[in-house]
């Protein structure tokens, strides 16, 4: 959902920030669990209404 190439392709964020911050979540050096969970949210809002997906 949150790939690289989906991230560049809708544009809304910025692809090497949102990987940093899911491996940083990923090794416990930060809990971004609300922040991915967000931005995944509005993927697939965005996939659902705008893309017809």
């Amino acid at each position: 959902c949150l790939s690289e190439s989906s991230l560049k392709n809708r544009g809304l964020f910025n692809p090497s920030a949102v990987s940093n911050l899911i491996k940083r979540d990923r090794a416990k050096q930060i809990d971004a669990t609300f922040l991915i969970f967000s931005m995944m949210s509005i993927e697939m809002w965005c996939r659902q209404f705008l893309d017809k997906r």
